[in-house]
């Protein structure tokens, strides 16, 4: 969940908004990351993002085609369903397992609109879709210079991935345990 921060800051840095959002690390090496990955913290992480990033129909200057400099980063929502089912299978979460089956299916379908053009930006353009998350990213590795991305479609489908994020951490809050969200000194568990 802490990938969909990851994919609004590489939004914003695509749109130019000048925003710098505190996601929590990518990669847990140690105790210390650890300690500080919580609940409340993706929460309050998805909250600054989904603020950070304002609905493209308040944006009348957002450029039609974002240019793509490095490979677009998402959520994998398959591995979070396969850990879902695993907790799911010490302890029922009902809604929680539904809202990452809904992402994980959604994950497979989304759409993003690649523009292709030989030369400069005023000739003639190809465009091809790119469905489902994996495919999006692996169509923008290795891109040649100047292959863009259509901003509705690409600001969609971030959009989408804070929505199912959020939907899947609400729910995942309300169906744990009170003793697996609070530790022993009362504060909010840590995510194992």
């Amino acid at each position: 969940m802490q990938m969909a921060v990851v994919t609004t800051q590489q939004a914003c840095d695509m749109l130019g908004i000048n925003v710098s959002l505190d996601a929590p690390p990518q990669r847990l090496n140690g105790p210390a990351a650890l300690k500080n990955l919580t609940l409340r913290r993706l929460g309050t992480a998805l909250d600054g993002a989904s603020a950070a990033l304002p609905p493209f129909e308040q944006q009348p200057n957002y450029p039609g085609e974002l240019e793509i400099k490095t490979p677009l980063r998402f959520p994998s929502y398959s591995m979070v369903l396969r850990l879902i089912r695993q907790m799911d299978q010490v302890h029922p979460l009902p809604w929680t397992l539904t809202a990452a089956n809904a992402a994980a299916d959604w994950s497979e379908r989304c759409g993003v609109d690649y523009v292709y053009r030989a030369g400069d930006k005023s000739g003639p353009a190809l465009r091809d879709r790119a469905v489902g998350l994996i495919h999006i990213n692996q169509r923008s590795i290795g891109v040649m210079q100047g292959t863009t991305v259509k901003t509705r479609s690409y600001i969609e489908v971030v959009d989408t991935c804070l929505d199912n994020s959020r939907m899947i951490l609400t729910m995942l809050r309300d169906e744990l345990p009170p003793q697996l969200r609070l530790g022993a000194d009362g504060a909010e568990a840590h995510l194992p």
